[in-house]
């Protein structure tokens, strides 16, 4: 587990009781959650905070810069991360 998730997990357990095993399950289904929105194509938007969203980039044909050849680059999805603009001010200050 990564240092801020352990910090999270530390900060849930104090702020309401639980216990550290509690608030790891707490923040593996919020994960969980917010993976699966995405995958379905949901946007996931956490007001004030940030905006996940799913994004397709279509097949298209591109260049082996080694080589020169020409390569067909399949479609694939990928995550779009934006930060609210109050998150930023906020950090900014």
């Amino acid at each position: 587990m990564a240092k801020f998730e352990k910090e999270m997990e530390a900060a849930i357990a104090a702020k309401f009781g639980f216990s550290k095993s509690k608030s790891n399950d707490i923040l593996n289904f919020i994960e969980a959650h917010i993976k699966q929105c995405v995958k379905d194509g949901k946007d996931v938007q956490w007001t004030a905070f940030m905006k996940i969203t799913k994004v397709s980039r279509g097949a298209r044909s591109g260049r082996n810069p080694a080589t020169g050849e020409t390569i067909n680059i399949p479609a694939k999805d990928y995550v779009r991360v934006k930060v609210s603009p109050s998150f930023t001010d906020m950090i900014n200050e």
